[in-house]
């Protein structure tokens, strides 16, 4: 397939597995109106007009720290590959390999399957809560004519073995399909996930008390060129101290294999929070639906206060792409 094909299909899955469904449905969730990344068409109205820092004095556009945010843009282009559902299931398969037939107790309701319990198994594995697993081959998941597997937890459980721990609460998914010659991919987290100790843990979010509620959606091609596309709407709370919170908006990096002009640069917006709470957007000189340049592609883009022009602040997203055969 030419690149010329590849930005129809990157179009179409957009709009049938939900287009900016990730960063909405996130927001109601965690961070209400008070996210940064607002709706990406220009830098988000606040009221008031300025925010109070820890010591009480109001920050402003004129406090902005272009150090911090560069850093901080550094720090979540380096994590956001590994912030997929692919831990979440995992932990969950494992932590079920100590499930007796009666511990937990497995119902049946409209032909799905779950368990409910507030049991100890042989195995000595506790088991609190409730959760559904599933595990699908060829369904028509997003209604767009395409056949996917998928697989999918969801539910509020805790899982408990010696001073081990599990917190599960939320929804978590994967899911691919192979379309027109390309991989694509697919990953939804939404909730709370945490591990401590080492039984279930893999070196991964979890155990890094990182909170994701994301969206993303990925494409992955072959061949000499191969295309690479990532797509990211959302929240992450938990990235570092002097970064509690980050809101992507309609963000992603895509590679010229994909058909893209600008593989310095990212589209959308980022807002970063800083330990005073305030919000500073970054919008990059891309826009997110044509792919057109608004400005250098330079990998930099313009940071927002509360609507007032900030500075500038810019980080090399080509790490984000460097995935072999499967994205997660």
């Amino acid at each position: 397939m030419t690149t010329a094909r590849l930005i129809p299909l990157l179009l179409a899955l957009l709009t049938a597995c939900g287009g900016d469904k990730g960063a909405d449905d996130a927001e109601d969730d965690v961070g209400g109106d008070e996210a940064g990344g607002g709706d990406g068409a220009g830098p988000t109205e606040y009221d008031p007009s300025g925010v109070l820092g820890d010591e009480g004095a109001v920050v402003t556009a004129a406090d902005f720290d272009r150090a911090w945010a560069e850093a901080s843009l550094a720090v979540v282009f380096d994590r956001l590959p590994g912030l997929h559902a692919t831990p979440v299931l995992e932990a969950y398969r494992d932590a079920m390999i100590d499930a007796d037939p009666d511990c937990p107790s497995r119902y049946s309701a409209d032909g799905n399957q779950f368990w409910y319990a507030n049991c100890t198994s042989e195995a000595g594995t506790g088991f609190s809560g409730y959760a559904f697993d599933y595990v699908y081959d060829d369904i028509p998941l997003y209604g767009d004519g395409n056949l996917w597997d998928a697989a999918v937890v969801s539910g509020a459980a805790t899982f408990t073995a010696g001073g081990d721990r599990y917190d599960f609460s939320g929804s978590a998914y994967t899911a691919e399909s192979e379309q027109e010659g390309y991989l694509v991919s697919t990953s939804d987290v939404y909730g709370w996930f945490e591990v401590t100790g080492d039984r279930w843990a893999d070196d991964d979010w979890m155990t890094d008390a990182v909170h994701p509620s994301l969206s993303l959606y990925a494409v992955t091609g072959e061949g000499a060129d191969p295309a690479r596309y990532l797509s990211v709407s959302g929240l992450i709370g938990g990235l570092a101290p002097d970064l509690p919170g980050v809101d992507l908006d309609r963000v992603s990096f895509a590679n010229a294999g994909a058909g893209y002009t600008c593989a310095d640069e990212a589209t959308g917006v980022v807002a970063l929070r800083d330990a005073a709470g305030a919000w500073w957007e970054v919008h990059f000189d891309v826009d997110p639906d044509s792919w057109a340049l608004d400005g250098p592609c330079d990998g930099c883009g313009q940071v927002f206060f509360q609507g007032e022009l900030a500075g500038e602040a810019c980080a090399d997203p080509s790490a984000l792409l460097g995935w072999g055969g499967e994205p997660w």
